[in-house]
């Protein structure tokens, strides 16, 4: 019992709770990334809300593929652990978080806390 994978015909995967049978977060390219996920996500995806498993899901694709040409995104979670910085890796000034479609959605100092979300 747990969060287990579902493999497709078409090797996508999904997360899926195998005691009640709900499907959990988004379409893996393959088992191999679903697996990687869950490693990397040291709790039990159940444990997490649809919205933060989403923003977990963003960070974990952020340190995975590159921001721009041999460059990583920052990674770096703001102060209230919701968002995590999109922004190149060492870049200078304020901390900012996109959506997926490359909207900025939140911003913070690099060096201060995070001010309250709206």
């Amino acid at each position: 019992m747990g969060c287990r994978i579902l493999e497709a015909r078409t090797g996508e995967a999904i997360l899926y709770d195998s005691v009640s049978g709900w499907a959990l977060g988004p379409v893996f390219d393959c088992e191999l990334d679903a697996r990687s996920f869950l490693a990397w996500l040291h709790h039990d995806a159940r444990s997490i809300d649809t919205h933060s498993l989403r923003n977990v899901y963003r960070e974990w694709i952020a340190r995975r593929r590159p921001a721009g040409v041999g460059v990583r995104s920052c990674g770096e979670r703001d102060p209230k652990n919701r968002y995590f910085c999109t922004r190149a890796h060492a870049h200078d000034g304020d901390h900012v978080a996109h959506d997926e479609e490359d909207r900025v959605v939140w911003t913070w100092p690099a060096t201060a806390a995070a001010p309250e979300a709206p």
